[in-house]
């Protein structure tokens, strides 16, 4: 049944700092998706739905698959969510292709964006920077031997673009701090991804390529890639990112001529069925829809900037 819950509360002036986010449409309602395919070693432990497209489920290798009874997706031990792929029961093909559309759409924006606040930072050689918010771009690839610290609030918003491909050296940590949450870190990497083991990643990755993420490495954020995605022992802490996640940081920031308004704290949920937050049974009708619309605060801040003085 939809729901509301509204609450309003009218608090002190904030500024988001950053680009404006990184739309990810139906992609944002999977921990991993791939075009050719995800592979594990087990085990992985990943919270959150994994998907494939135009691969079948056949090309989700190393999970133990276990075919649910309306045939429209898969489950395993190490995934708390649902596995799908091209080939599985109506409706997933549709959804999938669509999923996989937004994962494109998300790349071609974030990899495109203009006007860089920092570009070519120490050559690619970032180990060891603390990155405000802002816009990255790199022509050429990005090494990170030690580790880095991502300093900003809960509404701030990074992009890197990467030319080239992204290392992570083995047990190397991506820090946040301040309030600075993963879902608003982009990494538009268009060669290859490579997180070490042991290792801690932050942020959503948007791959043109593939993704490997190494033994016992944790990814605090979800992966995108338009050919494959490797893990090894990979724990994914931040894989329940849902369409309404997706909203409620769409929506943050609103701007209105020289002013800002913001709008946080403001949940939006819609999913089908079967793609339901982990542990959750589907309906008998799996061509149903569930909405849920859930505002548990509703936060209206104002800041005008750039105003004759």
């Amino acid at each position: 049944m939809p729901g509301i819950a509204l609450n309003i509360a009218v608090i002190r002036c904030a500024t988001a700092a950053g680009p404006a986010p990184v739309l990810l449409g139906t992609a944002a309602n999977f921990a991993v998706l791939a075009k050719t395919g995800v592979s594990t070693v087990p085990a992985s432990a990943i919270s959150g739905n994994v998907g494939v497209s135009p691969a079948t489920s056949s090309s989700l290798t190393g999970f133990s698959l276990i075919q649910d009874a309306s045939k429209q997706f898969w489950t395993s031990t190490q995934v708390n969510g649902h596995l799908m792929g091209a080939t599985d029961a109506l409706p997933t093909p549709g959804l999938l292709t669509l999923a996989v559309l937004d994962m494109q759409t998300a790349y071609t924006d974030a990899s495109n964006r203009p006007l860089p606040n920092f570009l070519e930072l120490k050559a690619g050689l970032i180990g060891g920077s603390i990155l405000v918010p802002g816009l990255y771009k790199w022509t050429t690839g990005v090494t990170i031997t030690t580790g880095i610290t991502l300093a900003g609030g809960p509404a701030d918003t990074w992009i890197f673009q990467i030319s080239g491909g992204l290392v992570q050296a083995s047990a190397v940590t991506m820090t946040l701090i301040g309030g600075a949450l993963p879902q608003n870190i982009i990494w538009a990497v268009a060669g290859t991804v490579s997180v070490g083991a042991n290792a801690q990643f932050a942020g959503n990755i948007l791959a043109q390529t593939n993704v490997v993420i190494g033994t016992n490495a944790i990814d605090n954020g979800c992966i995108y890639a338009q050919t494959d995605v490797a893990l090894e022992k990979a724990t994914f802490l931040f894989g329940e990112y849902t369409v309404g996640r997706f909203f409620k940081f769409a929506i943050w920031r609103v701007f209105i001529g020289p002013c800002e308004l913001f709008i946080g704290s403001c949940e939006l949920d819609f999913h089908p069925d079967f793609l339901v937050k982990p542990n959750t049974a589907p309906e008998q009708n799996p061509l149903a829809s569930y909405y849920h619309f859930h505002l548990p605060l509703l936060w209206v801040l104002m800041w005008c900037h750039n105003l004759p003085t």
